[in-house]
């Protein structure tokens, strides 16, 4: 047989293992010859669609990849090796090819090109030979990428704290230092990895979304004891963690975020700490809160900041300002601390220091304080080696320090706690061996303490419990439940006394015990109790049967079940009754059908009061009431009754209620409002003249209701009297005002009547209100007509004195004068120029005379118009008119106004007075201004609550504290070298009282005057 041994070389070709083409030497074409088999299956193409066109035309370029230079080498490659007829080996080149959706990947190739020649060396193909290398390529981008990140953050990287950077939707882990590789669990290896792959338990738990928001809002996120659920080692462990999530930005022109950087501190311990501490102190629990990281660049041998974050700055008290300070310029009261010298030694000697919970004490919101800081001084390196700086990061440690010392302190408290109680207390390890006693152990004989601190306590035992307590302690170490047991424990004396011992365990998370807590409580009184219990009952049988009255206990059903003799006696009865009869015969027909329903309600769980009759077996009808409870027994709820025979209450009842009746109808009739009220004060009726005059219902007036029209000035000082009286039992009497129907208030005087029973006890009070407003009325206005005529007798007395002083001296002048010209008239001596002297003095005289009858003129007017009607006064017009009245004196003597009364635009006021009342305060400012100084005088106004404030104040004179009594004197005057009349200050303040308002002054010698007036608003 002949066989072809001739091989298929085309199909050799495109089942050849790689990646190859053939190429026609048509430049610029190199159109497609052949392709190798995985090269159509890795660019996604077939083959009838690539052979005879060019291979950019089945390859193109990537128009979106301007920066791929991947098309143009491939070219330059393959023209090389048809010009040199040599092989050319192309080094790696990025060249995209679309996939099956016709989108563009990114690709990388190691590819060779060699040309095919014939005999006579001319190229007959080109040999395209390529391996495509993308993961090797982005492996090697992304060691580099991770090598420059790590460089960038080469400072995070060696924080004591787990910083990690995850890239896009996926977030991949694009940077973790080795603490966050400890928190994750891993290795390096997964770097490039999706994060939530390498902990999925995290997806549940809210992080995939916290870092799509960080990354697609731009906005930092931060928290702190962050609890998270981990798998360490195989087991899920409980972790809390501080940490900050901030946007990570390729560039700084980035638009957008591409990642996310964090920054997690574990404080799974401080955590844990804090709940051993609250464990300890059960209810008085203290909150250590852990702060995040606090980090600090110092430039320099000067220590200059170059940057604290944010939590480093909150530490300090500072803000972004101290940035380029030094820390002593920045912290001056770091002064005589050790952390300035110790940044100095680092920067000297190029050693790293570490401090563990050491104190600072630091100026915060504007104090000194105390914070303890767990920190770190690194020193920072160059490229060469040389120290140019110090990375201090810093965690507050101070509630951990204060938790601690009160962990201690508490301990010493607990233990007073426990010495202080009345029990035993003791604490015993997981086994069962006691290694505490609190302090009463003492007060027992027979426990023994061992070398090794535990106790041996069988000897406390009454030898006939020792076997009971040993097995139900053993029983509860080995179930690890509830240990109680009652028993003999013998005290130093010898005697032996009962005690419930009970202990609890403590468990950890597996159910495993860690410790026991127990006590030992004296419960010797409470089985004498026991005893003095059964004893007590026989007793109460036996008072229960003495009893007048009756109780019983009926079945659900009706049986009696139980009756007493009163009760027997009352049903005309006897005890053959019980088991057998049913109450239900003996109620009287009109009130059997509630009796019944009540029953029942009792015996479903209600307790009941109610009146009923019932008609005894031998015909005799009574009144009852009865008290029942429901009582559970083994045989079900039952009726407990308690019950009164109250026939002659009803009868006496009837009586009182037909004389209240009587005296209500009388009541309603009389002028006076009236009223009655339970012994408490609880008021249950009113009379219809109450409601007429308060314009009230008694739905509103019940009980302590009257207190709603009470005046509110009086209502408190009213209910307190009347408590008080009430519970004295005393009958009483009070003034106070009532608000009627029409708002207004009517003074009342009210008296209440106690009524007693036989016994001297308060069964009701009845009371009435009186109307006295009008009396009241004219009893003030009779007071302030008193008044105003005292305060005038008083102004006549001053009045009646000045006018006796200020006019003798001008009137002694006269006559002095009027003597000397009658001497030398009747002697011919007086002289032309002497007569005119004398003259000239008489004149002076007169005028003043005058003058002072003007003043008092000005007083008695004022005096008389104390009543004028006040009308709204502008304050700026006044003062501007009063200074344009006093514009020559304010030029003549220099004095520096300053005027601000824009407060108290308008004022309720007689618009004469306060002109007079401004005039007078700002000339006696000028006038009694010091030669010593310029003069500065002010008027201010301002508006409180019920007043205006006026205020002038000057720089002047001044006076001394003890003329201060006198100032307001009628011509009362302290500076003679000023003229003046002595009634300007007097009238100021009887115009400011008049009106309702007063003045006050501030004074002191050669610094000034400050005066004041209140106007009412």
């Amino acid at each position: 047989m002949n066989q072809d041994l001739t091989p298929d070389f085309q199909l050799v070709f495109n089942t050849m293992p790689g990646n190859f083409l053939v190429l026609k030497p048509d430049v610029p074409h190199f159109t497609i010859l052949a392709v190798s088999d995985e090269l159509l299956k890795l660019a996604n193409l077939e083959r009838h669609s690539v052979i005879g066109r060019s291979i950019f035309e089945v390859f193109p370029e990537n128009p979106e990849a301007v920066t791929a230079t991947g098309p143009s080498n491939l070219r330059k490659s393959l023209t090389s090796a048809v010009e040199t007829k040599q092989s050319d080996q192309m080094p790696v080149i990025r060249y995209d090819v679309p996939n099956a959706e016709g989108v563009f990947e990114k690709r990388y190739w190691s590819s060779f090109n060699k040309p095919i020649l014939n005999k006579d060396g001319d190229i007959l193909y080109l040999l395209h030979a390529t391996k495509e290398v993308t993961d090797d390529v982005k492996a090697e981008e992304k060691v580099i990428e991770l090598e420059k990140v790590e460089s960038t953050y080469s400072l995070f990287m060696q924080a004591p704290v787990a910083v990690c950077i995850v890239n896009g939707p996926e977030n991949l882990v694009r940077l973790a230092n080795e603490e966050m590789l400890q928190v994750l669990g891993n290795t390096s290896e997964i770097i490039g990895k999706p994060l939530f792959e390498v902990i999925p338990e995290a997806i549940p738990q809210g992080f995939p979304e916290l870092l799509d928001q960080v990354r697609s809002t731009g906005t930092q996120v931060s928290a702190t004891e962050y609890p998270i659920t981990l798998h360490i080692d195989g087991e899920e462990e409980l972790r809390y963690y501080n940490f900050v999530y901030q946007p990570y930005f390729e560039k700084s022109s980035d638009p957008e975020a591409s990642g996310v950087f964090s920054v997690a501190h574990e404080v799974t311990e401080q955590v844990l700490a804090r709940k051993r501490v609250e464990e300890t102190e059960y209810r008085y629990r203290t909150l250590i809160e852990e702060a995040p990281i606090a980090t600090a660049l110092y430039i320099g041998k000067e220590i200059r900041i170059q940057y604290a974050n944010d939590i480093m700055l909150s530490y300090w008290g500072k803000d972004c300002s101290v940035t380029g300070k030094t820390l002593r310029e920045a912290l001056p009261e770091l002064e005589g601390q050790p952390f300035p010298d110790l940044l100095d030694r680092v920067y000297a000697t190029g050693v790293a220091y570490s401090g563990v919970k050491e104190k600072a004490n630091l100026f915060i919101d504007g104090r000194l304080q105390s914070f303890y800081f767990t920190y770190t001084y690194k020193p920072l390196f160059d490229v060469a080696g040389i120290l140019y700086g110090i990375h201090q990061t810093a965690i507050d440690v101070t509630e951990e320090v204060l938790a601690q010392r009160k962990l201690e302190e508490n301990k010493e408290e607990l233990n007073k706690l426990a010495n202080a109680m009345p029990q035993l207390v003791w604490i015993a390890d997981a086994d069962g061996e006691v290694t505490y006693y609190n302090d009463r152990i003492s007060e027992f004989a027979g426990a023994t303490k061992l070398p090794n601190g535990t106790w041996r306590w069988e000897g406390i035992l009454f030898p006939d419990d020792v076997m009971a307590t040993s097995n139900a302690w053993n029983k509860a170490v080995a179930e690890a439940s509830v240990y109680e047991q009652e028993h003999r424990l013998q005290m130093k004396d010898g005697a032996y006394r009962w005690y419930l011992s009970r202990a609890l365990p403590q468990l950890n998370k597996a159910g495993n015990v860690l410790k026991w807590y127990g006590t030992a409580t004296d419960v010797q009184r409470q089985k004498e109790y026991e005893e003095a219990l059964r004893q007590s009952e026989a007793r109460l049988q036996a008072i229960i049967e003495a009893t007048p009255e009756c109780i019983k206990i009926v079945s659900e059903d009706g049986t009696l079940q139980f009756i007493n003799h009163s009760g027997l006696e009352m049903i005309e009865g006897n005890k053959e009754l019980l088991g057998t009869a049913c109450v239900f015969d003996i109620i009287d027909p009109e009130y059997k059908k509630e009796w019944q329903r009540n029953h029942k309600r009792v015996c479903n769980g209600e307790s009941l009061s109610w009146e009923f009759n019932i008609i005894g077996l031998n015909g005799a009808r009574r009144r009852m009431e009865t008290h029942a409870v429901p009582l559970s027994t083994a045989e079900g709820v039952m009726h407990l009754g308690v019950t009164r025979d109250v026939t002659e209450r009803k009868k006496s009842e009837i009586a009182l209620r037909e004389s209240e009746e009587q005296f209500r109808t009388f009541a309603n009739n009389v002028q006076n409002l009236a009223w009655m009220a339970e012994p408490d004060g609880w008021i249950y009726w009113y009379n219809q003249r109450w409601y007429e005059y308060t314009g009230t219902t008694l739905e509103e007036m019940l009980g302590w209701g009257w207190a709603k029209v009470h005046h509110p000035d009086h209502v408190d000082s009213v209910v307190a009297h009347l408590k008080e009286t009430w519970e004295k039992g005393e009958t009483w009497e009070l003034t106070f005002p009532l608000r009627g129907a029409d708002g207004a208030y009517r003074w009342f005087l009210t008296r209440a009547h106690a009524v007693k029973d036989t016994h001297g006890k308060v069964v009701r009070w009845i009371g009435t209100n009186t109307n006295i407003d009008n009396q009241k009325k004219a009893e003030a206005a009779l007071e302030l007509k008193n008044k105003e005529l005292t305060y005038i007798n008083n102004d006549l007395d001053n009045f009646v004195y000045a006018a006796s002083h200020d006019l003798k001296a001008p009137i002694a002048n006269i006559e002095g004068l009027l003597a000397f010209l009658s001497d030398d008239l009747s002697q011919g001596i007086l002289q032309e120029n002497d007569a005119k002297h004398v003259m000239s003095l008489m004149q002076g005289s007169v005028n003043r005379f005058k003058k002072t009858i003007n003043n008092l003129n000005d007083v008695v007017k004022l005096q008389q118009e104390n009543k004028v009607s006040p009308v709204l006064v502008s304050l700026p017009e006044v003062v501007q008119e009063v200074i344009q009245d006093l514009e020559p004196m304010i030029q003549s003597s220099g004095v520096q106004l300053t005027i601000d009364v824009s407060e108290c635009s308008t004022i309720h006021f007689s618009e004469k007075n306060l002109r007079s009342i401004i005039y007078n305060l700002l000339s006696n400012a000028i006038k009694y201004r010091s030669p010593e100084r310029e003069a500065l005088v002010e008027v201010h106004c301002q508006t409180a609550a019920t007043h205006h404030v006026i205020t002038v104040k000057d720089n002047g004179l001044g006076m001394k504290e003890n003329h201060m009594g006198q100032l307001f004197t009628m011509f009362k005057r302290f500076h003679d070298h000023v003229e003046g009349s002595g009634i300007g200050l007097y009238m100021v303040k009887k115009m400011v009282e008049n009106a309702g308002g007063h003045i006050e002054v501030e004074s002191q010698i050669d610094v000034g005057s400050t005066f004041r007036v209140f106007l009412k608003r």
